[in-house]
């Protein structure tokens, strides 16, 4: 079902790294030498790849969320625009502007509404049905969560909050809009993005490459690695075993185990 079990178990932490490792070299050299205006097409096709391996079927959600994100996005743009139109009528007097854009926002907010709550189903569906299933020990919980599902979600959710607020324009380029849902290094870690502020290099291509650049991205990734598999991993295993409520430990050593998590 969902065809995740034939992939789910490429999942694990040293097969992602790999595929980081992979992306970094064969990436980074086809990015270098695609011209400017066509770089995204090269991150979304390694970025879907990417989504596929690790989560199988499950991927699909990636593009279920940019069509959510690229049609009510436009949508809600296009409200903004009404509010214009209705502060420029002459024919009416102030108080029935003021009706007429009260009704109007009421109408954007079911719209901004709407679109939240396609964006949330998958992601409610999905840990609930993992809630109920571990219930009965089923793997399910597992297997079946989408990856990267709670980052992509609200990284949407705000797109379409700052469009609503005329804060930031639709993007009309439904492959950019994918991008933006499916950037691979966001998937598994995050952090949430705002379209504001990746867009001009990540959509647009407006980046420098240079060796200042690439020692700079391998050294934050050296740094993000130390901290992940020499403490964090050394770390865990004081964690489980602290929080284990069958350990006998002292409530000081319980103490710890929360502190370090």
């Amino acid at each position: 079902m969902f065809g995740v079990p034939n992939y789910y178990h490429l999942g694990t932490f040293n097969f992602q790294l790999g595929i980081l490792g992979l992306f970094l070299t064969v990436g980074y050299l086809i990015y270098y030498f695609v011209k400017g205006p066509y770089k995204y097409l090269v991150l979304v096709v390694l970025s879907l790849i990417g989504a596929g391996l690790i989560a199988g079927l499950l991927a699909l959600m990636l593009v279920y969320a940019a069509i959510v994100c690229f049609f009510f996005g436009k949508w809600l743009a296009n409200g903004r625009g009404n509010f214009k139109v209705i502060d420029a009528r002459t024919d009416i007097e102030k108080d029935e502007k003021m009706r007429l854009k009260a009704e109007r926002k009421r109408r954007e907010n079911w719209k901004a509404a709407l679109a939240i709550t396609l964006l949330l189903l998958p992601l409610f569906f999905f840990k609930y049905l993992g809630m109920v299933t571990s219930w009965f020990g089923s793997r399910l919980s597992f297997v079946l969560l989408p990856l990267g599902i709670s980052y992509y979600t609200l990284s949407a959710i705000g797109y379409l909050i700052d469009i609503k607020r005329g804060q930031s324009a639709a993007e009309k380029n439904p492959i950019k809009m994918l991008l933006f849902v499916s950037y691979f290094p966001f998937l598994e870690e995050g952090p949430f993005t705002r379209y504001l502020e990746i867009a001009p290099t990540l959509l647009n291509g407006q980046v420098t490459l240079s060796y200042d650049n690439y020692i700079s991205g391998l050294l934050k990734i050296g740094f993000g690695l130390i901290k992940k598999l020499i403490i964090a991993d050394r770390l865990g295993i004081f964690v489980s075993a602290a929080l284990n409520l069958n350990n006998g430990y002292g409530s000081y050593i319980v103490v710890l185990g929360v502190v370090a998590f």
